[in-house]
C-alpha cells in the first residue's frame, strides 16, 4: 500500500514538474524572467519539486532500489539506473541554485566593492578578460550563433543535407565542413587565453613559482570561475542517461511522451556534448565580463568627477541578468526533460516490479491509434492502488503529511537563503550609501534625506579610535607574554632533551613539540604584522578624517583658501585688462612684504620699516665679513711683496742668463743650416717672456696700481692665472737644463764632424764671417759657461739647494779632479 501511494504521489509530482518544464520551454528567451504565481523563480520550483520526488523515493523499500547496482536482472538494473539519473539531475539543479546564491551573496558584492576601491588587481583582471575576448576579433554573439548552428547540424547528423528536398542552407553547411573547425578553433583560442590567465605563474623554463598568497583579483577570478564547475554531476547524469532503456510501447505514456518534445538529446552524443561545452565556456566568459563591466560602470558613477560618469547605477535585476541567462540556457539545453523522463521510467519499472503489466496496458491504449495514442501514467498507478485498497487510506494520509512537511521545510529553506542574500546586499548597500554620504557630506549636510540607515561618522571614528588605542596598549603586554612563553618553551625543551637522552622514544615527542612551537611562532608573527598594518591603516584613516572634520579651524582654512582663489581670479582678470610689468626692485619689495589687500600708505610705511630693519641686519652681518676681507687684503699685499722681492732677485740673476740665451740664439742661427742647433729655443724664449709679463701684470694688478677692479670676475681670472703660472714655472726653469744638455751634445757633434773632415788646404769651402770676421768655438763657449757657473757659486743640480760651504767644497773637488784636466787647461787658466 505504501509503495502504491508513493508511486501515485511520484506520478502527481512528476506531472507538476512536467508543467514547469513546459512553461520553461514555452518561455524561450524570457526563461530567465520566468516566475511562479508566488513570485519564485522557475529554478527554485524545479529544485523544490525534484527534491520532494527524491524524498518520496526514500519511502520505498531501499533493498529494491539498491539491488540493481550489481544485479544482472534487467528490471532491477533499470530501476537503479533511473534513480541514479534522477539524483544526478537533481544535483545539477541544486548546483545551479547554489551558484546563483553564491553569485548574489559573494561574487557580486566583492566585485562591486573592489571596483569602487579601484583595486589594481581587479582592474587589471577586467582588462585582461576584455583583451582575451578582443583577441579573436569576433563578437561573442556571432561565436554563439555559429556554435548553435554547428550543434544543430551535428545533432541532425547531417542527414538533412542528404535527403531529397533539403534546404539550401543545410546543403551548403554539408558542403563546407570547414565551418565546423573554424568556430571550434576560435573557442580553443579563447580557452587557451583564459587557462593562461588562471594558471599558476611560471618562469621561462616552465617551472612553477613557489606558492604565494593570491591577490584580490586572483581570488575574485578563482571564485567566479569556481561557480561554473558543473561537469562532475553532469557526467554522472549522462553516464546513467545512456543506460536508460525505453521500450517502444511506452513512448505513448503521457509523462514519457510529453518531455521528449524538449528532451536534451544532445547530451548522449559525445560530439554534441563537446560543442555544448565550448558554447557554455563562451557564455561563461561573456557572463563574467558583462558583470564586471557593470560593476566598473557603477563604480565610476559612485566616484564621480567625470562628465561621462553614469548618474544612475544598475539595479539588482540588471546585475543578476547575465547569471540568470546563463542558468536558463544551461537548463533549457542540458537538463530539461531528463528528470521527468527518468522519473516516469522509474515509476513504470516499479509498477512492473509489483506485477503491473505496463507494456500490455499501454498497448491496449494504443490499439487503433496507430502510435498516436496517449496512455496516462496516473491510471497505471491507480490500478496498483486498487489492488492494495485496504491499506491505501492510512498510507495516503501519512504520505500527504510527510509531503506537506517537506514542502514547508523547502519553503523555509528558500526563504532563509533569500533572507541571507538580502541581508548581505542590504549591508553592502548600507556601506555604499554611508561612503557616499561621507564623501559628499559637505553637499548633503543640509539635505532632508533619511539618514536612518547611514552609519554615524563620529561614532564610527570614536569606536575605531578606541579599538586602535586598545590594540596599541596590548602590544607591550603581548611582548611580555611572548617573552614569558619563550622562557617556558626553553625550559620545556631542556627537560625534553634530558628525557630523550634517557628514553629515545621521546625524540618524536620533542620533534612534534618543536614543530608546534615553530608553527605557533609563525602564527604570532603573521598576526603581529597584521595588527601593525591594521593600526597603521586605522591611524591614517583617523588622521584623514580629522582633517576633513568641519571644525572652526578647518572651516576658517577653507574660507581662506576660497578667498585666495577668488583673489587670484580677480588678479588674473585685472592683469588681462591692464598688464603691468614690475621692476626687479618692485618685485623684491613685494616679496619682502606680500600685500594682503590693497597697497596703501600703511603698507608702504611697514615696508619701509622692514627695509630699515633689513639694512641694519645686513650691516651687522657685514661687519665681520668686512674685517675678514681687510685681513685677506693685508695677507694678499704681503704675498705680493714677497713675490716682488723674489722677482727682484730673479731680475738680478737673469741678465747673465739673458746674455747666454742671446749667444745661444745667435749660435743656433749659425747651426740651423746643418741641423746641429738647439730645437725649440725660439719657442722657449717666447714662453719665457710671456711668463715674465704675466707675473709683472699680476703684481701690478694685485698691488692696486692697475685699472682692474676687485670683483668676482677679476678674482676668478687671477686664480686661473696663478694656477697657470704654478703649472708652467717648473717647466720654464727646468727646460734650461735640457738646453744645457743639448748644447753639450751639439758641441761634441761639431768636434766629431771637424775630426772627420779633410784639411782646410784641400777644401774650397768659404768660412762665413760674423762679428767683425771672428768665428766662435761652440765647445769653448760651453766650457766657458760651465766655468762661469762654478765661479758664480751656482748649484750643480738646480733641483737641490746647497749651502755655500758645500758649493766651495764641490768646486775645489772639481778643480783638482784629473778627469777635468782638459777643463783646467782650456778654461781655468784664462780666467785666472
Amino acid at each position: 500500500a505504501l509503495s502504491a501511494v508513493v508511486l501515485t504521489a511520484l506520478c502527481a509530482l512528476n506531472k507538476k514538474y512536467i508543467m514547469i518544464e513546459s512553461q520553461a520551454m514555452s518561455a524561450g528567451d524570457s526563461l530567465m524572467n520566468l516566475t511562479s504565481q508566488a513570485g519564485d523563480w522557475f529554478l527554485h520550483d524545479l529544485c523544490s519539486v525534484a527534491g520532494n520526488i527524491l524524498r518520496l523515493t526514500q519511502l520505498l523499500p531501499q533493498s529494491i532500489l539498491s539491488a540493481g547496482c550489481n544485479s544482472e536482472d534487467p528490471l532491477l538494473s533499470q530501476i537503479y539506473c533511473s534513480l541514479k539519473c534522477m539524483n544526478h539531475t537533481y544535483n545539477q539543479l541544486k548546483d545551479l541554485q547554489e551558484m546563483y546564491n553564491n553569485f548574489i551573496g559573494i561574487i557580486l558584492v566583492e566585485a562591486a566593492q573592489d571596483q569602487v576601491c579601484q583595486e589594481p588587481s581587479v582592474v587589471s583582471l577586467v582588462e585582461r578578460l576584455e583583451s582575451i575576448i578582443s583577441s579573436v576579433q569576433i563578437p561573442i554573439n556571432d561565436i554563439l550563433k555559429s556554435l548553435q548552428l554547428h550543434l544543430r547540424y551535428t545533432v541532425m547528423n547531417m542527414a538533412v543535407g542528404k535527403q531529397d528536398g533539403a534546404s539550401k542552407k543545410s546543403t551548403t553547411y554539408l558542403q563546407n565542413p570547414a565551418q565546423h573547425g573554424a568556430v571550434m578553433q576560435v573557442v580553443e583560442t579563447l580557452q587557451a587565453g583564459f587557462e593562461a590567465l588562471i594558471a599558476a605563474p611560471q618562469n621561462e623554463e616552465g617551472d612553477i613559482f613557489p606558492p604565494r598568497t593570491p591577490d584580490q583579483g586572483e581570488m575574485l577570478l578563482m571564485g567566479f570561475n569556481g561557480l561554473f564547475n558543473l561537469e562532475i554531476p553532469r557526467n554522472g547524469m549522462v553516464h546513467h542517461l545512456k543506460q536508460l532503456a525505453t521500450p517502444p510501447a511506452w513512448t505513448i505514456v503521457d509523462q514519457i511522451k510529453e518531455p521528449q518534445k524538449y528532451y536534451a538529446r544532445p547530451m548522449t552524443d559525445d560530439d554534441a556534448r563537446r560543442i555544448l561545452d565550448a558554447m557554455f565556456f563562451v557564455k561563461k566568459l561573456s557572463t563574467m565580463v558583462e558583470v564586471l563591466r557593470m560593476c566598473r560602470h557603477d563604480a565610476s558613477g559612485f566616484r564621480g568627477g567625470s562628465a561621462k560618469a553614469p548618474q544612475v547605477p544598475h539595479d539588482f535585476e540588471a546585475l543578476t541578468k547575465p547569471m540568470r541567462k546563463y542558468i536558463a540556457d544551461y537548463i533549457s539545453t542540458q537538463i530539461l526533460g531528463i528528470f521527468s523522463v527518468s522519473t516516469a521510467l522509474f515509476v513504470c519499472r516499479l509498477l512492473e516490479f509489483h506485477g503491473i503489466d505496463v507494456t500490455g496496458d499501454v498497448q491496449q491504449k494504443d490499439i487503433g491509434a496507430q502510435g498516436q495514442g496517449n496512455a496516462p501514467l496516473e491510471e497505471l498507478c491507480k490500478k496498483m492502488a486498487e489492488i492494495r485498497s485496504p491499506e491505501l487510506r492510512t498510507a495516503s494520509g501519512v504520505v500527504s503529511q510527510i509531503e506537506a512537511s517537506w514542502r514547508q521545510e523547502d519553503a523555509q529553506g528558500r526563504v532563509g537563503r533569500e533572507l541571507s542574500n538580502t541581508q548581505i546586499l542590504a549591508q553592502h548597500l548600507k556601506v555604499m550609501l554611508t561612503a557616499h554620504h561621507w564623501l559628499h557630506d559637505h553637499l548633503l549636510v543640509k539635505s532632508s534625506h533619511n539618514k536612518f540607515h547611514i552609519i554615524s561618522r563620529p561614532s564610527f571614528l570614536m569606536e575605531m579610535r578606541k579599538a586602535v588605542s586598545a590594540m596599541h596598549n596590548l602590544q607591550p603586554r603581548l611582548k611580555e607574554a611572548i617573552d614569558q612563553q619563550q622562557v617556558l618553551i626553553g625550559s620545556a625543551e631542556q627537560r625534553l632533551k634530558w628525557a630523550a637522552g634517557a628514553n629515545p622514544a621521546l625524540c618524536e615527542v620533542m620533534s612534534a613539540f618543536e614543530s608546534s612551537v615553530s608553527c605557533h611562532k609563525m602564527k604570532l608573527a603573521s598576526e603581529g604584522m597584521m595588527a601593525k598594518n591594521v593600526c597603521n591603516m586605522a591611524s591614517s584613516i583617523l588622521t584623514y578624517e580629522a582633517l576633513r572634520t568641519p571644525t572652526s579651524e578647518a572651516v576658517m582654512n577653507d574660507n581662506n583658501f576660497i578667498q585666495l582663489v577668488e583673489d587670484c581670479r580677480q588678479f588674473f582678470e585685472l592683469s588681462l585688462k591692464k598688464p603691468v610689468t614690475l621692476t626687479p626692485v618692485e618685485q623684491g619689495l613685494v616679496a619682502l612684504r606680500p600685500p594682503k589687500k590693497k597697497i596703501d600708505a600703511d603698507w608702504i610705511s611697514r615696508a619701509e620699516e622692514l627695509i630699515s630693519a633689513s639694512l641694519l641686519e645686513l650691516k651687522r652681518e657685514s661687519e665681520p665679513l668686512d674685517i675678514e676681507l681687510l685681513a685677506a687684503e693685508q695677507r694678499m699685499h704681503q704675498k705680493v711683496g714677497f713675490i716682488k722681492l723674489t722677482m727682484a732677485k730673479h731680475n738680478h740673476i737673469i741678465p747673465d742668463i739673458k746674455s747666454l740665451l742671446k749667444t745661444l740664439v745667435k749660435r743656433n742661427d749659425v747651426l740651423q743650416c746643418d741641423d746641429s742647433g738647439l730645437v725649440g729655443l725660439d719657442q722657449y724664449m717666447l714662453r719665457y717672456w710671456k711668463f715674465v709679463d704675466t707675473v709683472n701684470n699680476l703684481i701690478k694688478n694685485l698691488s692696486g696700481s692697475g685699472n682692474s677692479k676687485f670683483d668676482a670676475a677679476f678674482l676668478n681670472r687671477t686664480l686661473l692665472d696663478i694656477g697657470d703660472l704654478i703649472y708652467s714655472a717648473d717647466s720654464i726653469y727646468s727646460e734650461l737644463l735640457r738646453f744645457s744638455t743639448d748644447d753639450e751634445q751639439a758641441c761634441k757633434k761639431i768636434v766629431r764632424q771637424a775630426a772627420g773632415t779633410e784639411s782646410p788646404r784641400k777644401s774650397n769651402a768659404v768660412i762665413p764671417k760674423r762679428d767683425g770676421g771672428t768665428v766662435k768655438n761652440a765647445y769653448a763657449i760651453g766650457v766657458w759657461r760651465k766655468v762661469k757657473f762654478k765661479l758664480e757659486g751656482r748649484d750643480p743640480d738646480p733641483g737641490i739647494k746647497n749651502t755655500a760651504k758645500h758649493q766651495v767644497s764641490w768646486t775645489i773637488a772639481e778643480a783638482t779632479n784629473l778627469d777635468n784636466l782638459a777643463l783646467l787647461y782650456e778654461g781655468w787658466t784664462p780666467w785666472v
